[in-house]
């Protein structure tokens, strides 16, 4: 949407998108499901994307006060009280306050950092250092109750399984997602409200939009031959594709090399009873990464991987959230993909230019899922507009 969108502002392109379900969104349905939360320091491009179709209206600004976080207790705090909460964890409940300064020294280095999304830099004054080392390696010198309580949390953007596979910067990063973010805008009716502003300026635009069009190969030739799945075929001079990257992969006939690190989550329908916008889990013991809102439905992910559901009622085991509802809650399905978050992303992100006249973006391109979409889509367009 935003590669087309840039493209068609010329003025020079005859844009075709073709979205293989019913809605466009894509995999934002089932990955963001509902509610987004936009950084100003991580997500200029989305912000400014957002602004140009028309939503800012739609967005609430947050800060960390907005954030409830879940205790093992099952009590629920405001982000402005977790230092507090953290300072009796350790002092009363690890016995230790020296511990406690250690664990606010390395929030507030991490808070301390800057990363640039675009060009994967980083002010990290060992940068070579911590890229050679393995996140793992790079965590084994604090103490097991800071690698717990601050450096891993369940909503760290990886499993378990894939410390040692990504490499020390990468997961400061992910930690300076958790920690550094000090304002931001808070959506809680996309991607619908996206998709929805999208197809009145893409109508305005001349964008066509083809739903249910499902591209099963791209053959390449003088032109580009696109292979729909009901056999059909057509011709097309430059081709953009912003599949996942295993599919991509399927529809270009080319093996970008990427591992993923495994993304979990159930559906849960349920009226919760808590008044923040969002919900971080910073105790491993409550195996909840991040509630997200979508209607009636919320969606717990990713969740431990050694959680399933029960085979008499389907609930999963271990996942006690009664106390998030006013009333009961009820399990609706769970979500497994291979296609995760890759690892390693600086060291093994493909090439946006794939061939003459044939790119690849989307959510790959970085850290953050939506701006590096945005981003890589702008980047594309420009390239585009740049040979044309």
């Amino acid at each position: 949407m935003a590669c087309a969108y840039k493209l068609a502002k010329t003025g020079k392109f005859e844009i075709h998108i073709h979205e293989k379900d019913e809605i466009l969104g894509g995999r934002l349905f089932d990955v963001f499901a509902g509610r987004v939360l936009l950084d100003e320091t991580s997500y200029p491009n989305m912000l400014w994307f957002t602004k140009e179709i028309g939503l800012m209206g739609e967005l609430d600004k947050v800060t960390s006060s907005d954030f409830g976080f879940l205790l093992p207790n099952k009590k629920i705090i405001s982000g402005k009280r977790v230092p507090l909460h953290l300072l009796k964890e350790f002092v009363f409940r690890k016995r230790s306050l020296k511990l406690f300064l250690d664990s606010f020294k390395f929030i507030r280095y991490i808070q301390s950092l800057r990363f640039n999304i675009d060009k994967y830099e980083s002010n990290l004054p060992n940068q070579e250092e911590l890229r050679s080392i393995s996140f793992e390696k790079f965590m084994a010198k604090y103490p097991p109750e800071i690698q717990q309580l601050i450096i891993k949390p369940v909503q760290m953007m990886c499993s378990p399984d894939d410390y040692e596979k990504i490499d020390a910067e990468t997961g400061i990063f992910f930690a300076w997602v958790i920690y550094a973010m000090k304002k931001g805008y808070f959506m809680s009716r996309a991607p619908k409200v996206y998709a929805d502003a999208f197809i009145k300026i893409a109508k305005e635009l001349g964008i066509n939009i083809h739903l249910n069009s499902e591209i099963q190969k791209v053959e390449r030739g003088k032109k580009y031959k696109v292979i729909f799945s009901d056999g059909s075929t057509e011709d097309a001079d430059t081709v953009i594709c912003s599949a996942p990257l295993t599919e991509s992969e399927k529809i270009l006939g080319i093996n970008f090399g990427i591992e993923y690190s495994l993304m979990r989550g159930v559906f849960i329908k349920g009226d919760f009873k808590y008044k923040f916008p969002l919900i971080l889990s910073a105790f491993p013991e409550s195996n909840i990464n991040v509630i997200y809102n979508w209607g009636e439905h919320q969606v717990f992910y990713p969740l431990n991987n050694w959680l399933e559901p029960k085979s008499q009622n389907k609930t999963p085991v271990e996942l006690n959230i009664d106390y998030l509802y006013k009333k009961e809650w009820e399990f609706i399905k769970e979500i497994r993909s291979s296609v995760g978050i890759p690892l390693n992303l600086r060291k093994k992100t493909p090439d946006l230019k794939q061939g003459d006249n044939l790119y690849v973006c989307g959510d790959f391109y970085g850290y953050t899922g939506l701006e590096s979409a945005v981003s890589s889509a702008f980047k594309v367009a420009e390239e585009i507009i740049k040979l044309n």
